[in-house]
């Protein structure tokens, strides 16, 4: 019991994702739900990636790993769209989920 009250935290985290997953996404971009904010910005931190705020995602599609979204960080303090870290999380079949940087500007879903 010990170690599911140590990783509860990451445990809502978790669901958190999987329940943006689970949504009927629409192609290109969308401004994530303040839920989805703080689920994603919390998931990109508890990898040790700098991201204060996730601003945006785009939905990427399948790729031969699993269904991919692009991620877009900026500062916390400004509506502006001041975008400075991309990542990419993929949710894989068997449930796991991977989350890598990539390019702001040419983030797919299979690199």
């Amino acid at each position: 019991m010990k170690s599911f009250l140590a990783n509860a935290p990451l445990l809502a985290v978790l669901v958190g994702v999987l329940l943006l997953f689970a949504r009927p996404a629409a192609a290109g971009e969308n401004e994530p739900s303040p839920q989805d904010v703080g689920t994603l910005t919390a998931l990109i931190q508890s990898r040790g990636y700098n991201c204060p705020l996730a601003k945006r995602f785009i939905n990427l599609g399948p790729n031969a790993y699993g269904h991919a979204i692009q991620i877009l960080c900026g500062p916390v303090d400004t509506d502006k769209d001041d975008l400075f870290a991309s990542f990419r999380l993929t949710k894989h079949p068997n449930g796991r989920f991977s989350l890598t940087p990539c390019s702001i500007l040419f983030c797919t879903a299979d690199d």
